[in-house]
């Protein structure tokens, strides 16, 4: 269906639950070029620009916004904890997980800082209306993955999550498992057993050399192995 007034354009994006959007979605729905597209967006006080192309409605979520800025992509490590109500600290920066590179972006007063990993290790992640959240177990392992969250932090992050019966410890090995990184099961076989979990089905990973702690000055996004 294509619409003569742009105001009739945003009323069907809302309807469709849709606030995020490129020129091209507009487009489309006017049924008239790119450039016109543009400019109706750049006139409009209910949309605010992203990013050459891409926009948002007022009122978006972050979380929504961050992760459809790059298609794939998902919001991970501190802000998908947050989402999940496991840490306490105040977010600054959203960090999404993607297979593509991007440039750093501020968005509603939040940095939105985009870590760029193989596209074997990107999964793990779900659909929450129109925003895309690694699951519980994806954010910790990403976390232990990249170094970006300190030790102390994540611990009791897996204990809230153990108590309030929010991640399957299977599920969380399984994605180790699947990360293809020693030190990352050597880091998660330390968290586990200092909660008292059980690692047996981790001894053929684990390599018994010292592991370096997590969440030191100048290792953060650490993806050597």
């Amino acid at each position: 269906m294509h619409y003569k007034h742009f105001q009739d354009v945003i009323n069907s994006l809302l309807e469709r639950g849709i606030k995020v959007f490129r020129t091209n979605d507009i487009a489309k729905l006017l049924d008239k070029s790119r450039a016109y597209a543009s400019l109706m967006a750049s006139r409009s006080r209910e949309i605010k620009k992203i990013e050459n192309g891409k926009y948002y409605l007022k009122g978006a979520d972050i979380n929504e916004i961050a992760s459809n800025i790059i298609v794939p992509s998902y919001v991970s490590l501190l802000a998908a904890l947050s989402y999940y109500d496991l840490t306490n600290q105040i977010l600054v920066n959203i960090m999404v997980i993607t297979i593509k590179r991007h440039k750093p972006l501020k968005i509603e007063g939040y940095g939105v800082d985009f870590v760029t990993i193989n596209k074997s290790r990107f999964f793990g992640y779900v659909k929450v209306g129109n925003a895309y959240i690694a699951r519980v177990e994806k954010a910790i392992i990403d976390s232990l993955y990249l170094d970006a969250v300190p030790y102390s932090e994540l611990k009791d992050v897996l204990k809230e999550a153990m108590d309030r019966g929010l991640i399957n410890i299977k599920i969380l090995k399984d994605y180790a498992v699947f990360m293809h990184s020693k030190v990352l099961i050597d880091r998660l076989v330390i968290l586990l057993l200092d909660l008292g979990i059980n690692t047996n089905d981790f001894k053929k990973f684990v390599s018994g050399r010292k592991v370096r702690m997590l969440g030191l000055a100048g290792n953060k996004y650490d993806k050597r192995n």
